[in-house]
């Protein structure tokens, strides 16, 4: 009886385990948005982190932030990364490559075009250097620019391709596997799993192992060539009903398996166990997944109807405000004996776990043997004789003879089976109470819950009532063993909880004040926290033996909370911190601590806080964490911890209740590295490279940073410094991910990049190194070329003028024209140097360059012309011209 007691009760703490657990986290994207439809057929990550997606209208990429849309022949079914990070793709047109071409552009690159046969390519494949695609009825092995062909030897249709140790195989429509051997498919040989109902076949990243996965629901681990089937002791009906269909490894002990209609199922292959049923009911928008596959942060992607989920079951975030049945503004959360308890705008309630079945009824064929009815004894004296002992040994013959000739007749038993449809998880209203509810306090083996109906304890999610009024605050002492209660008609109650039930014990028969908080020293003192005051009370067998009160400042009346650390006692309101000094006896505000943005309590015993964007607790317990992750999240309402704080329950403003597995911090705070995406220099694209030169014409510049990030609540930022321009780093910003520069002089810059996520962890790119050329009239070559143009018509003109007197005033046009243009080439240089943008300053450094370059220009008149230029001559010369 006590076995199986105990197996009773462990299998309902197992229950209850598990519903504790919570929904992974959950995050949505929708390509529709951005103008492409939901129909997705396969997803892979590169090595940099993009999620690249096979679309109805062709390649799309996602970097967390922004889509792109990459155009392709046709509709693109098929998706394999290579080890060296090349993309292939395959469509209706064929198989091909995503490539850069010369502008830097992404494109798509055929690798077909010269096989008429490979179009519909349902699925690409890359091991090592050669790609594999096929059709309904080919198999295509392209290496190094060439295709080999194979045809299928059958009628079957070609479905699938699977890699196991560096060798390939096809899956054709009867869900049979062939080899690949040489130039020609044959029977597998050396396999160690079943050839035949095979479904998928997945290998994880971290170890040799593999996963395969039957059309019967049947999966089995494959490690070190031996086949090891996989069991189920519970839930395994909801996996046979959901119809598997693709499986993949988050790691070794966890994996993601993709059913038609019942979500994603993650699995424990190791142990045996399935872990988490994600679905419609726990927050995915469809149970029908068309394509899955997982990242580089162990999250798992999954395609549907909707749009795109990624599901991460290694986030230290687990949801709990998907479940149906939670009512009103969730207000706290607490648990209790493993039973979770949330209460609400409307009441309390409490989670459980619901499996629902189906009842399908068999008739099955039975067999029954008709043996004969055996004479009564009475019948038997009457027929006995004086000669019946005679008989004896014919009787026994005939008994014999009877039982021989027993006949059998056929019966259907009807017989009711259980079928697990699905298992849900579902709030139910704790009974009794059915207002707001924001306080639960324990003292470890009792819960208690105040609300406005009154104050209760709750015992096997049932509500016993012990006080009627609405209920301000409440506070547990188990030194006391008494429970302490402020209402909202501002008085103050005490129960006595020692015994079985709760007994009310008149101590503040009297006392009117708006008590908020309570709590309790190291010395059993009872501090109460009102608008205006802070006083303790000292209790013995019942009764007050000495109080003391303290005033605080509160000019805005805030709520006042206290808390007590080792010997000091701690005060905290909008203005700041206060604490006890014991020698002037008052409380004096710390310094360091104004400017508190948000402040609370909660059922733990804490006072959360937060200053400078940074969260605290104050508490009994010393801060066990470091809180950073709490600003991940914005417009917190509720905070409430364990000691250690590896459990945090929290409630924000979009009435989302989340539990933080802090210890679980590291594995999601991972980053995906920073790099440069592209250059865009006008309607050019760049790319990186080790020279890179712009045109200063065409100098405005948007270089373009891409760190993925898929949990939204990262809150990447980033920064730069353009050495060369300026020696400052920009301010942090989650715009700077492109950077914009209208405007370079030429010269020589050096762009450095960092970002920064929400725990503070920065990542720094390689120094981007470029040059800024200027247009060719400002290069070196055409000042060369300016002053060897006006060396010339000097030449010419002196040339000209020993020619004759009649060639006298062509050779001196020719030198004026020359020195004009030397005048306007100082007077160029000078404005390109000074950066002229105002008229008035304009016509100032004019004057001023007039004024420089006039002995200039004496210097050259006198050796030059040597003589002045008579206009009369000039016209007398021009006459005579004219008549000859």
């Amino acid at each position: 009886m006590h076995l199986w007691l105990s197996l009773v009760l462990s299998l309902i703490v197992s229950i209850t385990c598990f519903s504790q657990e919570g929904n992974y986290f959950l995050r949505h994207y929708v390509s529709k948005d951005k103008g492409y439809d939901n129909i997705h057929f396969d997803i892979v990550q590169d090595q940099n982190g993009i999620i690249s997606i096979a679309n109805r209208s062709g390649l799309l990429r996602f970097d967390g932030k922004s889509w792109e849309h990459i155009k392709t022949p046709s509709v693109v079914f098929s998706l394999s990364v290579s080890e060296n990070n090349n993309l292939f793709i395959g469509g209706a047109s064929g198989f091909g490559q995503l490539i850069r071409n010369q502008k830097f552009n992404l494109e798509y690159k055929s690798l077909s075009d010269k096989e008429k046969s490979a179009t519909n390519i349902t699925k690409v494949l890359s091991l090592r250097d050669s790609l594999f695609a096929i059709n309904d009825n080919h198999l295509y092995v392209y290496t190094q620019g060439e295709i080999k062909t194979i045809i299928s030897n059958s009628s079957d249709a070609f479905v699938d391709l699977f890699a196991y140790k560096k060798k390939i195989f096809v899956k054709n429509i009867r869900n049979e596997l062939q080899e690949l051997k040489g130039d020609h498919l044959k029977e597998v040989s050396n396999f160690p799993g079943p050839t035949k109902n095979v479904r998928f076949l997945s290998k994880s990243r971290q170890s040799p192992l593999y996963l395969l996965g039957t059309t019967d629901q049947k999966l089995m681990l494959i490690w070190q060539h031996k086949l090891i089937p996989i069991t189920f002791d519970a839930d395994n009906e909801y996996l046979e009903q959901s119809d598997i269909q693709e499986g993949h490894f988050l790691s070794d002990s966890l994996v993601a398996i993709s059913t038609l209609k019942g979500g994603v199922i993650f699995i424990n292959p190791i142990k045996k166990k399935i872990l988490q049923i994600v679905n419609y009911q726990s927050g995915l928008p469809d149970n029908q997944i068309f394509a899955i596959t997982t990242d580089q942060q162990m999250g798992a992607w999954v395609a549907h109807s909707q749009g795109l989920s990624r599901i991460a079951p290694h986030s230290p975030f687990k949801n709990f405000s998907d479940y149906p049945g939670l009512k009103g503004n969730i207000l706290s959360a607490t648990k209790h004996e493993n039973q979770l308890y949330v209460g609400t705008s409307t009441g309390v309630y409490y989670l459980d776990k619901i499996k629902n079945f189906d009842r399908n009824v068999n008739y099955v064929k039975k067999k029954i043997a008709i043996t004969p009815t055996p004479i009564p004894e009475e019948k038997k004296k009457k027929h006995k004789g004086f000669f019946s002992f005679l008989k004896k040994k014919n009787n026994e013959n005939e008994e014999a003879s009877t039982i021989q000739k027993a006949k059998t007749q056929i019966q259907y038993e009807r017989r009711v089976e259980k079928v697990l449809r699905s298992i849900t998880y579902e709030y139910k209203p704790v009974s009794n109470i059915k207002s707001k509810a924001a306080l639960f306090g324990s003292d470890g083996s009792r819960l208690f819950c105040g609300s406005l109906d009154g104050l209760f304890e709750i015992k096997n999610n049932k509500a016993i009532k012990i006080y009627d009024e609405p209920i301000r605050f409440f506070y547990i002492s188990p030194k006391h063993k008494k429970l302490f209660v402020s209402t909202y008609d501002h008085s103050l109650k005490v129960f006595d909880y020692s015994k079985k039930g709760v007994s009310d014990i008149r101590l503040f028969e009297d006392f009117r004040d708006n008590v908020h908080y309570i709590f309790e020293d190291a010395e059993g003192l009872i501090w109460f926290c009102s608008m205006e005051n802070i006083y303790w009370i000292k209790l013995q067998n019942e009764e007050i033996i000495e109080t003391k009160e303290y005033p605080i400042s509160n000019p805005y009346y805030d709520e006042i909370y206290g808390i007590a650390h080792n010997d000091t006692i701690f005060v905290l309101n909008q203005q700041g911190i206060f604490t006890l000094d014991k020698k002037e006896d008052r409380f004096t505000l710390q310094a360091k601590t104004n400017n508190i943005a948000e402040y609370f309590h909660a059922s733990d015993k804490n006072i959360w806080y937060r200053v400078n964007q940074q969260w605290h607790k104050l508490g009994e317990q010393k801060e066990g964490s470091d809180l950073t992750i709490l600003n991940l999240f914005n417009n917190i309402q509720y905070i409430s911890a364990n000691e250690s704080d590896r459990e945090i329950w929290l409630v924000t403003g979009r009435n989302e209740l989340y539990l933080i597995s802090s210890n679980k911090i590291n594995e999601e705070s991972e980053n995906y590295r920073l790099f440069l995406k592209d250059i865009k220099a006008g309607e050019e694209m760049y790319g990186p490279a080790p020279q890179l030169k712009f045109n200063q014409q065409n100098s405005k510049l948007i270089f373009e940073f891409v760190q993925p990030d898929y949990s939204g609540i990262m809150d990447i930022q980033y920064r730069y410094k353009l050495d060369g321009l300026n020696k400052e780093w920009s301010e942090w910003s989650t715009s700077y991910n492109k950077i914009d520069f209208p405007y370079l002089p030429d010269g020589e810059y050096t762009l450095h990049v960092r970002s920064k996520n929400a725990f503070g962890t920065i990542n720094e790119t390689e120094p981007i190194e470029f040059k800024i050329i200027p247009p060719y009239w400002k290069r070196p070559w055409f000042y060369v070329f300016e002053v060897v143009g006006l060396a010339f018509l000097l030449f010419i003109s002196i040339n000209i003028k020993k020619l004759g007197s009649k060639y006298r005033v062509v050779s001196q046009l020719i030198a004026v024209l020359a020195l004009i243009i030397i005048i306007e080439f100082i007077q160029t240089v000078a404005e390109s140097e000074f950066m002229l943008s105002s008229p008035v300053i304009d016509f100032i450094i004019q004057v001023i360059i007039a004024i420089i370059i006039l002995p200039i220009e004496g210097f050259l008149r006198r050796y030059i012309f040597k003589e002045e230029i008579d206009v009369i001559d000039f016209v007398k010369w021009k006459n005579k011209k004219a008549k000859t």
